[in-house]
């Protein structure tokens, strides 16, 4: 920026300033009489005045040529930089575009090459393939051995094995068990004890389902002719309807214990008393219900079942003797093989571990 200018405009409006303030009488009195009481305080002021005037208008001139030489050197420095960078990205472009002339100069002398021996190179594949399928040729041919020899070993085994007098009294052993009826003794109670569950049964749907499948058993362990999969078709359409019956019932039971349904209403899963064979047990004597056995505290827990049944890492975890942990502390935190925690203060001896 030129502060010559501002400075020069600035002194103007205070001459022009000075010269109407001179120019009025009463300031001309005023100043005469300062003049007269603060003369030589005044002249010392207007000197440092004077002094700090010349002293601004030498440093707006020496930032002047700052600036102009500032000016100067970027205008000059700036086409040595063009020019440089010229120079510099023909040399880059010039570079790059001997390296891929060399590349492609290269790929011609290899295909050049590879055309000059293609006999040569063909020569050499037929080689190797023969070679491959020679090897695909043996290496089949051993296994096609392999696999006769082993069925002739697996024969030969056989027939030894049907020698031995074991497998005689195997044979034998199965082909009894297989005659083998069950007295029908045993399928009278079998039938009355079908019998009996049915009639605690819920629903009629149910009973018939179990029905049906109880007739299905005795026919497939007599070996009686029948038609398996119409059967098995059936048992399904069954089962299905059975437990399409319980879904109104545990939806009652789900509202009397939600405390929605009446007090008076009774419970529909309770199931009436059984009978097993001439004895009839009197109405009242057996009641159960699903849901409260599902909820007793008797049933082990998901987090107990994953526990007793997980998974082991290592597989000889699972052959005996296993590894387990109790732990006793302070006589009243008991800390058990299965995990369990037991927190009392009992006046008895206690058993922690024993053979």
């Amino acid at each position: 920026p030129n502060f010559k200018s501002a400075a020069q405009h600035y002194q103007k409006e205070l001459q022009q300033f000075k010269n109407e303030i001179t120019n009025n009488e009463n300031v001309k009195d005023v100043i005469d009489f300062l003049k007269n009481t603060f003369g030589t305080v005044f002249g010392q002021i207007a000197a440092i005045l004077q002094e700090i005037s010349n002293i601004v208008e030498k440093l707006i001139d020496v930032l002047n040529d700052a600036l102009k030489k500032i000016t100067a050197s970027i205008k000059a420095t700036i086409p040595k930089l063009k020019e440089a960078y010229g120079k510099t990205s023909d040399i880059i472009i010039q570079m790059v575009d001997d390296i891929l002339e060399y590349a492609k100069t290269v790929i011609e002398t290899v295909l050049d090459k590879i055309k000059q021996f293609k006999t040569e190179i063909e020569e050499v594949v037929d080689v190797v393939s023969d070679f491959v399928q020679e090897i695909g040729h043996l290496i089949s041919g051993a296994v096609i051995g392999i696999h006769k020899e082993l069925k002739d070993f697996l024969h030969v085994l056989w027939e030894q094995i049907q020698t031995l007098h074991t497998y005689s009294l195997i044979k034998e052993k199965l082909q009894e068990l297989k005659n083998y009826q069950i007295p029908e003794q045993y399928w009278t109670m079998f039938q009355d004890l079908v019998k009996s569950v049915e009639q605690v049964l819920p629903t009629p749907e149910f009973q018939t389902f179990v029905k049906s499948a109880a007739d299905y058993f005795e026919k497939f362990v007599k070996q009686q002719p029948f038609n398996k999969v119409e059967s098995l078709k059936q048992l399904f359409t069954e089962l299905s309807a059975a437990l399409d019956s319980l879904v109104p019932i545990l939806k009652e039971l789900a509202e009397e214990f939600s405390g929605k349904a009446s007090p008076s209403s009774p419970p529909k899963l309770l199931l009436p008393g059984p009978s097993f064979g001439s004895f009839v047990a009197p109405p009242g004597t057996v009641r159960f219900s699903l849901l409260n056995w599902i909820k007793s505290p008797d049933l082990p827990s998901l987090s107990e079942l994953y526990y007793t049944y997980r998974p082991k890492n290592s597989p000889i975890d699972i052959l005996p003797p296993f590894d387990a942990s109790a732990q006793l502390i302070g006589g009243t935190e008991f800390f058990t093989f299965d995990k369990k925690h037991y927190s009392f203060k009992g006046s008895c001896s206690y058993i922690l571990s024993t053979d």
